[in-house]
């Protein structure tokens, strides 16, 4: 064909024939243009909003380079390539494999667990079974629980230890003949057997029992031996502070608050609502109050109601069902047959017995006492064998008050959440007592306060060394009281790393802090009135069964670092027979013949003019003459008058 314009001929040719001379990312690139062209022409086109001129100066942004353009041709190019695409495949493949093997491993794992589970799961079927089956015998019977059912062979003889503090019947009846003090009585006429609770009392024993006390308050001097005063000291109130020594108590408006509180019924705790002297046990002793069968007597007079309805035992384990398992009083009072208040009032009283019995056999230990049997551990960390305390605070969940004042008091920064806060102190292996316990605080309070206000560090001997955690900032009380503050050292502001006497002291406390923590968590393991949130009306009783629940771990095993375990651990002493009756283990050893590990300066002085006086005594015995003489009382009464 002819081209007029451009003077020579033309031959035309189709378009498919065009488009197959041109190359491949051509018709690729008009391919993708015809599409977007297609989808373009069915939106609506809209005149976009001016952009506001911004700076003139401002750059303009660089156009797309041809870098990216060719990458985009590659990549098409790539797409079409069949040898790159069967590349690709491959990949995906082999990946898809591995994680079928993956998964293949994984569905193994999960069937060997689902058989685990499932024998686990036959196992506790038959064991629900077979309680269900003694449930049922029991229910028809009729049968409430009694401490004999602790025996072996009864309804609770598999699981003693879910529900008291000892792990056999044995050794529960063996701690319960050692606290009912029966010396001077005959036999079936002991401490426990003859408790009378506080709300079946008359007006003249109560009247006897408060003259006791303020005749013992007021002084008396005789020292009673350890048997003789098994529960025979003063009745703790509930609502007891660290200041307040004073037992303050009219007749007539506590027997009206006995029975206003015996008649309440809260939600789970029966009459734990009342006055907690309400339920204050009462001991009667033949030589101050009348006879038993007087009192008998007087009981049918006064128609104080029926005779005890349960064993003096029972009752002991109605409280350890309830402090130790943590079940309701309502549960308990269901499992035993008897009314909440009975068990509100049992609570009350066998805790009262346990902590007045307790705090007897467990007094603050002698230097002696705690030179004995010392932990050779922390002699090799120190150097010496000053540490006497362990110190550490411990805060349990309560209610949150409805008053603001209250839950400010009780709200705690570290727990988020109202608190009761105690302080708690053990020796080296884990041994606590009475006086190492404080009373329960506000959650609010801080550390340092807590541990002004409660006097806790008085019973740590001058000279000597309490241990806390970072938190406790007590260096400046430790230092009027002339004691030892061992603690790890903050970083400074601006410090990045601590120096190395610093890293060594941390490490150093960390290890030795051990023993406290040990207790902290047995102490909750074994106490489980503390899983649920505390009611604010039950805190005189928190703070008894806190102090029975620490009190309660030293019968149990010590807690020695670089012990050896390969050792059979059979017939190794407790904690309180190693404290206070004379029993030792292994890594713990009598540092009393080496003064220099444990002697002030004028303790050292004193020994070696001992130690030339009477040659023929041992190093042991003539520490404990220089320990007799009480020179840390004597230098910090000089220090007091010097300052």
């Amino acid at each position: 064909v002819k081209s007029p314009q451009l003077g020579h001929d033309r031959t035309c040719v189709s378009n498919a024939e065009v488009e197959k001379e041109l190359p491949s990312w051509v018709r690729v690139m008009a391919k993708v243009e015809a599409e977007c062209g297609t989808c373009m022409a069915t939106v609506p086109i809209v005149t976009p909003p001016r952009k506001p001129k911004g700076n003139q100066n401002e750059q303009k942004k660089p156009a797309k380079s041809r870098k990216k353009r060719k990458a985009i041709v590659e990549n098409v190019d790539v797409d079409n390539d069949p040898k790159e695409q069967l590349r690709i495949v491959e990949a995906q493949l082999r990946s898809a494999l591995e994680r079928i093997d993956g998964l293949e491993v994984n569905i193994t794992m999960k069937d060997e667990k689902i058989l685990e589970l499932t024998v686990e799961n036959e196992k506790l079927k038959g064991e629900l079974n077979r309680l269900q089956k003694r449930l049922d015998e029991a229910l028809e019977r009729k049968i409430t629980l009694t401490f004999d059912d602790l025996k072996p062979g009864g309804f609770l003889g598999d699981y003693v230890s879910e529900f008291t503090y000892f792990p056999t019947y044995d050794a529960n009846v063996a701690f319960l003949d050692l606290i009912n003090y029966t010396e001077g009585r005959p036999a079936g006429d002991g401490f426990c057997e003859n408790l009378l609770r506080y709300r079946r009392a008359t007006r003249e024993e109560r009247a006897a029992f408060q003259k006791k006390l303020q005749e013992k308050e007021e002084g008396d001097d005789i020292e009673m031996t350890e048997a003789a005063t098994v529960g025979l000291e003063e009745v703790p109130t509930l609502n007891q502070t660290a200041d307040d020594d004073d037992c303050d108590d009219d007749d007539s408006s506590s027997a009206a608050r006995s029975e206003e509180s015996a008649c309440s019924d809260d939600d789970d705790s029966g009459s734990e609502g009342g006055n907690s002297e309400s339920f204050a046990h009462m001991y009667v002793d033949n030589d101050e109050l009348p006879a038993m069968d007087v009192v008998h007597e007087e009981a049918d007079m006064t128609r104080r109601g029926p005779e005890r309805k349960l064993d003096w035992r029972t009752e002991y384990l109605i409280y350890s069902v309830y402090a130790h398992s943590g079940w309701k009083m309502r549960s308990v009072a269901a499992l035993f047959g008897i009314s909440m208040t009975l068990v509100s009032d049992i609570v009350y009283a066998w805790a009262n017995v346990l902590v007045d019995t307790l705090r007897q056999f467990f007094p603050t230990p002698t230097r002696s006492q705690m030179l004995r049997a010392y932990p050779a551990s922390v002699v090799r960390k120190f150097g010496h064998a000053f540490l006497f305390l362990l110190l550490d605070a411990t805060e349990e969940r309560a209610d949150t008050a409805s008053m603001k004042i209250m839950h400010a008091a009780l709200f705690s920064a570290y727990k988020h959440h109202s608190t009761l806060k105690w302080l708690v102190g053990s020796d080296p292996i884990g041994t606590v007592w009475d006086d190492s316990i404080s009373n329960a605080y506000p959650g609010a309070i801080s550390d340092n306060m807590q541990t002004v206000v409660t006097s806790i560090l008085d019973i740590v001997p001058f000279g000597w060394a309490v241990e806390v955690d970072k938190g406790f900032l007590i260096d400046s009380d430790c230092a009027m009281k002339g004691l030892i503050c061992i603690r790890p050292m903050k970083k400074l502001d601006g410090q990045t790393q601590q120096s190395k006497a610093d890293t060594a002291l941390t490490q150093k406390v960390g290890k030795t802090r051990i023993p406290i923590e040990q207790v902290n968590g047995q102490m909750q393991q074994s106490t489980s009135f503390f899983d649920r949130d505390v009611r604010l009306h039950q805190i005189g009783l928190a703070n008894l069964i806190f102090r029975v629940g620490y009190l309660m771990q030293n019968f149990k095993l010590p807690f020695i670092q670089e012990r050896d375990d390969s050792e059979d651990a059979k017939g190794r002493p407790c904690n309180a027979e190693i404290r206070w009756y004379g029993g030792t283990d292994h890594g713990l050893v009598d540092v009393r013949p080496f003064v220099w590990m444990w002697g002030l300066e004028a303790e050292v002085e004193r020994w070696k003019e001992v130690r030339e006086e009477f040659e023929y005594l041992t190093d042991t015995e003539v520490s404990e003459i220089v320990i007799d003489e009480n020179w840390p009382a004597k230098l910090k009464e000089e220090m007091l008058a010097t300052t």
